[in-house]
């Protein structure tokens, strides 16, 4: 089944927004999505069926589907500080990552110094 030939009526329902998307690549479905580690996966789901690669990505997201409910549920019940840490959330940063903006490449510059090659 091409891409082309299915039109908007005849699509299954999509995940919630923030889950995980499909796209087609020749007749195979690959999908995307972040896993209980804060992770972005990128898999290939090795079938040709939309509704059974739907139902793939559905079984590979809904551990941190339930992780997430289980702590909203804690915090609405009070049982847990939001400031703490635990909301969820992707997890503590990993050494070597770039969370919070991309730093400079090269030599460190200091306020006034230009920019090797600038005039």
């Amino acid at each position: 089944m091409r891409i082309q030939d299915v039109s908007k009526q005849d699509r299954p329902a999509r995940l919630p927004y923030g889950y995980g998307s499909m796209r087609i690549h020749g007749r195979v479905w690959w999908f995307t999505y972040r896993a209980l580690d804060g992770n972005i996966k990128w898999e290939n789901s090795e079938l040709e069926d939309q509704a059974l690669a739907r139902q793939l990505l559905a079984q590979k997201v809904l551990p941190r589907a339930r992780l997430i409910l289980a702590t909203l549920e804690a915090i609405a019940d009070g049982k847990e500080d939001p400031s703490n840490g635990e909301a969820g959330g992707p997890g503590p940063t990993p050494p070597g990552s770039r969370r919070g903006g991309r730093k400079a490449a090269g030599v460190t510059r200091g306020i006034g110094q230009k920019k090797r090659g600038s005039k």
